[in-house]
C-alpha cells in the first residue's frame, strides 16, 4: 500500500478519537459500552509476542479498525504499560462502535 493510501485510509476513519464530540459521545457511553463488550483475557504466550502493545494485541485479534483508544478507555488503561497478561479487557465489536457512530452522528445532525 502506497503511503499516500494509508495516509488517507488513517484520516478518513471515523473512528479515530479526532473528533472532541465523538471523544465526549464515547465518554458518555462508558457504561453502555462495559456492559455490551465481551471480555478478553490475553495469555502470557500472547503478550510475549505483542509485548504491551494494545493496538498490535487488537489486531491480532482481528480488530482492524483503530479503535485502541476506545478500548484502552474503557478498560481505564491510562497508557500501555498497564496492558499485561493480568488485565482483563472488554473489546467491543466493530459493529457496536459503528452503531454508536451512527447514533453520534444522527445526535449530531439534529442539534444544528
Amino acid at each position: 500500500m502506497a503511503l499516500l493510501d494509508i495516509l488517507t485510509t488513517t484520516m478518513a476513519d471515523v473512528f479515530l478519537d479526532t473528533d472532541p464530540q465523538w471523544r465526549q459521545f464515547i465518554t458518555d457511553h462508558k457504561t453502555y459500552l462495559r456492559q455490551t463488550s465481551p471480555q478478553r483475557k490475553p495469555s502470557a504466550e500472547l503478550m510475549t509476542q505483542v509485548g504491551r502493545d494494545l493496538t498490535w494485541y487488537l489486531r491480532y485479534i482481528g480488530v482492524q479498525r483503530p479503535i485502541a483508544w476506545i478500548v484502552a478507555y474503557i478498560n481505564d488503561l491510562d497508557s500501555d504499560v498497564y496492558f499485561d497478561c493480568s488485565t482483563t479487557l472488554w473489546v467491543p465489536d466493530i459493529s457496536q462502535i459503528d452503531l454508536l457512530y451512527q447514533s453520534y452522528i444522527t445526535t449530531k445532525q439534529v442539534k444544528k
